[in-house]
């Protein structure tokens, strides 16, 4: 038997926490830039952002999970996001836009964007109001929010083998949920999104 085994449940929750890596992945190629007030922009390059460019399963590595039961029941929570709530035990996928999710589920296998189950993705808004934005959750919120713009996040929640939409809700920025509005008039909204 392995000593890693015989340490308390408690420590080896820690490590497995530590082996199974970082809490929030970008797999969007997007380039920050800095205005004079310091603020920075993200701005989306379409030819780096996609498939060929994320590898997904470099930080959703399973093999772990196969080495024995006990390991395997001690790490698959942890990476399905079945312990505490989503937002604090699993991978957030944060993607510019509902096409660089598309993107994202396209270039990984059906079997495994089970895998992906919670992700911060900018919502394009246009001319939909704020506070009935900020008010609403679900697809409620999606629906409304995509109605002027067209419903890419929606589509891309339709590929084969991604988890039902359990939850969307506005996300918060440094302790505040906002639209913001680009150098071209265009709005957005930071939504999380929590599949099943």
């Amino acid at each position: 038997m392995s000593l890693l085994l015989t340490l308390p449940f408690e420590i080896r929750l820690q490590v497995w926490t530590l082996v199974v890596g970082p809490h929030t992945v970008e797999p969007c190629k997007v380039s920050t830039t800095r205005d004079g007030d310091g603020d920075r922009t993200r701005i989306c390059r379409p030819e780096k952002c996609g498939r060929e460019n994320f590898n997904i399963y470099t930080c959703l590595d399973t093999r772990l999970l196969r080495v024995n039961r006990q390991i395997h029941d001690e790490v698959r929570p942890l990476l399905m996001g079945l312990t505490g709530s989503p937002k604090e035990t699993t991978k957030r996928f944060v993607v510019c836009d509902g096409v660089c999710l598309e993107r994202l589920f396209l270039g990984t296998r059906p079997q495994d964007r089970r895998w992906i189950r919670y992700i911060q993705v900018r919502l394009f808004v246009g001319d939909a109001r704020p506070e009935v934005l900020l008010a609403k959750r679900g697809h409620g919120l999606l629906e409304y929010g995509e109605a002027c713009c067209g419903a890419f996040v929606q589509s891309a929640l339709s590929c084969s083998g991604v988890g039902g939409l359990v939850d969307a809700v506005p996300s918060e920025k440094e302790k505040k949920v906002e639209v913001e509005e680009d150098e071209r008039g265009r709005r957005t909204l930071w939504v999380d999104l929590v599949l099943g």
